[in-house]
């Protein structure tokens, strides 16, 4: 049920972990830049999904404190606040927070830790990445409000370091042995979310410690407020001058536009896909998917093929179709390992980066479609079965598909394409949903009980019937798989 203006939300994950994840739809920093914004929170959303630990806030009301209240009440003992194009970039980032959570409690008593700017003409504030607040010291000293500051602003002195954004520490100090003329000083950053806190510290006699360059290499800061026009420019796809924006954010912007699709011999998770029971051996009479790894054909497994059984495969990247289709002519089923290996050498220049992990796979892919036996009589099967490998992109070319589809009862698996990343950067409004909408809407026209597997836009999972599903992105509470 949604209604009324909700301040924030919370997203329970797991027990037992002492840190809350924060992250700020609300902020207006980017409100001038409507499509960055969006962007760079699909980015963090994305590889926060896939890099922290710990329940998850999502603040709409930045002014609002009761989310500490409720994070201190839940046994949380820290909050990691994360501001937009920010986000953790390393697999062992859990640890090298904890690890950076024990060297502050070293430092001495602390509310909040950033990287700490203290300019000989401003009072501190804290550079727009991450901040970290410790919820019982929160809990216990005036309970301050991110933006309000207090009735003075404490005299100060810093502890430089050699990091690149950030002080070591700023300490409170009284007003007449500050290092500057706290009259003289520029305070317009000072009701900014979380700056209030370092005035509210210092007046309590904390220390407000930086963050390691150490710790701030598991992070990826793209400083959106560096060229941020720019920056909007080049993360949508358009030109841009890359002087305006910083090095990560041109880390970001490549990495997002230059997308290089290798062949999947086999997929990257793995092939053994979560069914339904209901579905066993029922056969459906078409099978589509990309012409990627083993998944569709998994499906097919369980669910059941015969001789008159079509099997529909696309894809957008030119040598994977290729590959998909001598695989079929020419291949005899028994040894994978050596038939990917004859074909890359025999297609010179193709991208074969994950040629690595077939050693590792095919083993597993045997015994899951239940020994060589049985994967051989399976592909003996596949060999009389209707087959066809068509090269289009599913984003674009969705109508061209189902023109290429029998009226028969289909399953359809579309893996991740429509909740891909780069996707979603770089397509044009309602081009995705356009195209989600028209293979739902097609399969129902198709035959009353086709399936749909894949993600929706929101990478919400999805495996149900195609006429279960109502939209294009709230989904969650459907789920047939077993």
């Amino acid at each position: 049920m949604n209604k009324g203006q909700k301040a924030w939300e919370y997203n329970h994950t797991e027990h037992a972990w002492p840190v809350c994840h924060v992250f700020m739809p609300g902020n207006s920093d980017y409100n001038r830049w409507p499509v960055l914004k969006q962007k760079l929170n699909l980015v963090q959303q994305v590889e926060s999904n896939n890099h922290l630990r710990g329940g998850v806030f999502n603040l709409y009301n930045t002014k609002e404190t009761s989310w500490l209240t409720a994070a201190h009440k839940m046994g949380y003992r820290y909050a990691c606040i994360w501001f937009d194009g920010c986000w953790a970039d390393v697999h062992d980032f859990n640890r090298r927070l904890l690890d950076e959570i024990d060297r502050l409690n070293r430092v001495g008593d602390w509310l909040c830790a950033g990287q700490i700017q203290a300019r000989t003409d401003e009072y501190p504030f804290f550079t727009r990445s991450m901040v970290l607040v410790k919820l019982q010291t929160w809990q216990d000293v005036d309970q301050p409000n991110p933006h309000i500051r207090p009735p003075e602003f404490p005299g100060y002195v810093v502890t430089p370091s050699e990091w690149e954004d950030s002080v070591y520490s700023v300490s409170e100090v009284p007003t007449e042995l500050s290092e500057r003329d706290l009259s003289r000083l520029i305070y317009n950053k000072a009701e900014q979310f979380a700056n209030a806190w370092i005035s509210w510290s210092l007046r309590r006699h904390l220390i407000v410690p930086g963050l390691s360059d150490n710790f701030m290499e598991t992070v990826t800061y793209t400083r959106p407020l560096n060229g941020t026009e720019e920056f909007q420019k080049g993360i949508t796809g358009l030109e841009y001058d890359s002087t305006d924006v910083s090095h990560q954010a041109k880390r970001i912007i490549k990495r997002l536009n230059d997308v290089q699709s290798p062949v999947y011999f086999v997929n990257t998770e793995l092939s053994k896909p979560e069914i339904v029971e209901q579905l066993v051996g029922t056969s459906f009479e078409q099978y589509v998917g990309p012409a990627a790894g083993f998944k569709l054909l998994y499906y097919a497994y369980k669910y059941g093929v015969n001789s008159n059984t079509r099997f529909v495969f696309y894809d957008f990247d030119a040598d994977s179709v290729r590959f998909r289709r001598d695989t079929l002519t020419g291949w005899d089923g028994e040894d994978y390992r050596s038939w990917v290996n004859l074909w890359c050498d025999a297609n010179p220049g193709v991208n074969d980066q994950l040629r690595g992990l077939v050693d590792k796979r095919w083993p597993e892919l045997l015994q899951q479609f239940g020994g060589l036996n049985s994967w051989l009589e399976f592909w003996d099967k596949i060999q009389q079965c209707e087959t066809e490998v068509l090269h289009l992109d599913l984003i674009h070319e969705s109508e061209r598909l189902l023109k290429n589809l029998a009226v028969q009862r289909t399953f359809f698996w579309s893996s991740n394409i429509y909740s891909y990343m780069p996707l979603q950067l770089k397509c044009q409004p309602f081009e995705i949903e356009k195209s989600f909408i028209n293979i739902v809407s097609g399969l129902n026209n198709i035959h009353p009980d086709c399936w749909f597997s894949g993600t929706d836009i929101n990478d919400n999972d999805l495996l149900c019937p195609a006429r279960a599903v109502l939209s294009v992105g709230n989904n969650s509470n459907i789920g047939f798989e077993v």
